[in-house]
């Protein structure tokens, strides 16, 4: 737990309390007179508790994380206040003020306004209450410094969604017990910046991004809330510049330009992204990949028409209730993922928050033919009898994740897969990926497992698809 420090001592108070220790000395025998009474002690100025300081970052963390997990990062300039909550496997953004007794308030606007008050306590912890439209009292938390961060989670290789303040990027971040290494890009760019930092034990991160030529660019400094979520704040080099930054856990984030197979051939992916404001604090984000360099030319076509139908399919977004305090906002995004010769990995997801108290998010995969457009059934290439070793990988994953992550459950219901559900990595690994509320709690968000190929790769029945997925079986 820290301490909030208590305000200096003035020099005048210094001076009295100097007067008041002198007043204190035996009195002269010789005196005759009756002794004056004592001054009374100076009072010491004692700052009042905050949930922040000024121009400051905190993370704090449910006390005893019983229940749902809640972690919020907090975020202070003047007093003006932005913060992220993690409720679950979720992270939304919030935007407060300071009152005058140092509360933090977050409300949204309108007949059915909620809001939520973090107060400070003399003891550095934290009071959140959550009100409801009518005033009343909704629940009441105690948050404590820090953050529930496993050491199981200091090694990782992961992929993320980011957004610095309004600008969308991606990025690949590898942990290795304290040494973060990787790189990121911004969605509408080509060009990767070099990634190189620090994570303690708690999950809080020290980053400094570079060129290819070693040029700084700006520093990350946050926190992981958990292993799928982080929070913190980007600033420029000369600390004149600070964004909001937020990471979410995402598919592996593939190279620019990677071979597809054929003697000097390659298949470069390149990321474009579409803004389009939709309404009064309501955006709809648009990620999609655009292929080149497939041999022939007539194939970059099939598989980018493809990709555009994919994304065209969720090319609305709803604004009815969005607000300044709470931003409405879609994201939508179908990128290639993964690449093997003459076949692609697709990945579509979806995110969106409407008002709610949770954002919703959705994903789903494709193994596309690039000599054709045509979407091929990753399910069928397996076949049957590796698809039960494939169950049996997700399953055992599936119940340490309701006892680790949730907290209740026995994790016993289904798991089965559908078209859609079970992603191509690469040779050595698939992923399956279950869409919020499919399987396990709404609140927990969506569950992943990863599967090693390996050990039911000879159960696959042969043919041209097994071949060119799973053939580059070097380590």
């Amino acid at each position: 737990m820290r301490w909030l420090p208590l305000a200096p001592v003035t020099f005048a108070a210094l001076i009295a309390l100097v007067a008041c220790h002198r007043d204190k000395a035996s009195p002269d025998p010789s005196a005759t007179s009756a002794p004056s009474p004592a001054a009374p002690a100076a009072s010491v100025s004692v700052a009042p508790p905050r949930v922040v300081a000024d121009h400051a970052s905190r993370a704090l963390v449910a006390a005893g994380d019983a229940g749902t997990p809640l972690r919020i990062f907090v975020r202070r300039d003047g007093n003006a206040v932005w913060a992220f909550q993690q409720p679950g496997a979720m992270l939304m953004r919030m935007r407060g003020t300071v009152g005058a007794d140092e509360s933090v308030t977050f409300a949204s606007k309108g007949p059915k306004a909620d809001s939520l008050v973090l107060q400070p306590r003399a003891d550095g912890s934290v009071e959140l209450r959550s009100t409801t439209p009518d005033g009343g009292v909704a629940r009441v938390v105690s948050l404590v410094e820090g953050v529930s961060f496993k050491a199981d989670q200091a090694k990782f290789d992961y992929g993320f969604t980011l957004r610095l303040g309004d600008i969308p990027a991606r990025a690949q971040i590898r942990s290795d017990h304290g040494a973060i290494s990787g790189y990121y890009r911004y969605t509408s760019s080509q060009t990767d910046l070099v990634l190189a930092g620090t994570l303690d034990a708690s999950g809080h991160f020290e980053i400094t991004e570079r060129t290819s030529a070693a040029v700084v660019t700006g520093r990350w400094s946050g926190v992981f809330l958990g292993s799928e979520a982080a929070a913190g704040v980007w600033s420029s080099p000369d600390g004149k510049r600070e964004l909001p930054l937020t990471m979410r856990r995402a598919p592996p984030l593939v190279a620019l330009v990677v071979p597809d197979g054929g003697p000097g051939v390659l298949a470069t992916i390149e990321e474009k992204t579409e803004e389009r404001p939709a309404g009064h604090g309501c955006t709809n984000t648009l990620t999609w990949s655009n292929v080149m360099g497939l041999v022939p030319a007539a194939r970059n076509k099939l598989v980018n028409d493809h990709i555009r139908a994919l994304l065209g399919k969720q090319d609305t977004v709803q604004c009815d209730g969005s607000e300044q305090m709470l931003p409405w906002s879609t994201n939508i995004g179908v990128t290639v993922e993964s690449q093997a010769p003459g076949y692609m990995g697709i990945t579509f997801g979806e995110g969106s928050y409407t008002g709610g108290p949770h954002p919703i998010s959705s994903a789903s995969c494709e193994l596309l033919d690039t000599h054709t457009g045509e979407a091929v059934s990753l399910l069928d290439v397996i076949g049957k009898a590796a698809l039960e070793k494939v169950g049996d990988q997700i399953t055992d994953q599936y119940r340490q994740w309701m006892k680790e992550v949730v907290g209740f459950g026995d994790g016993t219901e289904s798991t089965a897969l559908d078209e859609g559900d079970l992603c191509y990595v690469d040779a050595h690994h698939l992923e399956a990926r279950y869409s919020q509320g499919f399987v396990g709690p709404w609140f927990a968000g969506p569950f992943t497992a990863s599967v090693d190929v390996d050990p039911w790769l000879p159960l696959v029945p042969q043919s041209v698809a097994r071949d060119a997925l799973f053939a580059a079986r070097g380590d």
